[in-house]
């Protein structure tokens, strides 16, 4: 079982229509996969379209909402969007259950290839994978916190 999660609110929740449907699309229809939606604050409407790609797009998809309370972040700086949603995907171990390994992908992605080629590579002893943002060339200067000289060349 594939477990995939991506974080959005409504704000958002075009982007992630597309990234669902693009991931879904390009899975192999024998793998079976779960999105988990870390949702801080998704309407009805975006729900039931949600459902319907998921329903219509692979025969084993299920959906796993996660309501998430903006609140847990109070004080925290709004991210992109002005939203706290930023902040879920770093917890997101906390909100998924009995899930030991995820795929998490921004909701401005668009997936071209099957996922289930990723999800079986050998982590080899990694405990992630992150692709570098092209927007963000180094991280210093791009977090509060103190940045180690190796890191800032990344």
């Amino acid at each position: 079982m594939i477990h995939l999660v991506l974080c959005s609110n409504e704000n958002y929740a075009d982007g992630m229509l597309v990234t669902v449907a693009s991931a879904l699309s390009s899975l192999n229809r024998e793998a079976s996969i779960t999105v988990h939606l870390l949702d801080g604050g998704i309407s009805e409407k975006t729900f039931r379209k949600l459902e319907k790609i998921c329903k219509s797009l692979h025969p084993s998809c299920n959906l796993d909402i996660i309501k998430i309370q903006e609140e847990c972040f109070q004080g925290f700086t709004p991210g992109p969007g002005n939203s706290l949603m930023t902040y879920a995907r770093l917890l997101m171990g906390s909100f998924l259950r009995d899930v030991d390994r995820v795929i998490y992908i921004d909701v401005d992605f668009l997936v071209l290839k099957d996922l289930s080629e990723l999800w079986n590579r050998d982590m080899e002893g990694k405990i992630a994978w992150a692709c570098k943002d092209i927007g963000i060339p180094y991280l210093d200067g791009e977090t509060p916190l103190p940045v180690s000289e190796e890191e800032k060349k990344w």
